[in-house]
């Protein structure tokens, strides 16, 4: 099982390095959004009063800072996790390709011709699981 920096999928992909030095901290680190908690906090809760408000500067205001919270914590997660991903997908590509050019040039200069044609292979072989892989995860 990869390290959970590793994972491509669920929340615990989501991982950034802590302030304390070599301290990673994990998804549970960020803020939770509990929409009902922050419609209380921001008061925007009573759906009565706010739709006999909308016009008010005040109203105005708690809603786009809230919209603006939301927007944060939702690009903060995306942010990271497509460095996750992208990570992942460099990783992943330099161990199959790094792979593949070294069984094709041991191919190459490899005698007798069977060990040669296994090596060349063992390249074919790395070249179409890094295909498949990219294709299951990044497509």
């Amino acid at each position: 099982m990869p390290e959970e920096e590793n994972l491509l999928s669920g929340a615990g992909s989501i991982v950034v390095q802590s302030a304390k030095k070599n301290e990673k901290a994990r998804a549970e680190s960020y803020e939770l959004v509990h929409i009902d908690e922050l419609l209380h906090t921001y008061e925007l809760d009573d759906i009565a009063a706010v739709s006999e408000n909308t016009n008010q500067e005040s109203f105005k205001y708690r809603r786009n800072d809230l919209q603006d919270r939301l927007i944060a914590a939702s690009n903060q997660r995306c942010a990271t996790y497509l460095r996750v991903l992208t990570a992942s997908k460099s990783q992943t590509q330099m161990g199959w390709s790094g792979l593949a050019t070294l069984l094709s040039g041991a191919a190459a200069v490899t005698t007798p011709a069977a060990a040669a044609k296994v090596l060349a292979a063992g390249s074919t072989v790395s070249n179409g699981l890094l295909s498949q892989f990219n294709e299951a995860y990044f497509s």
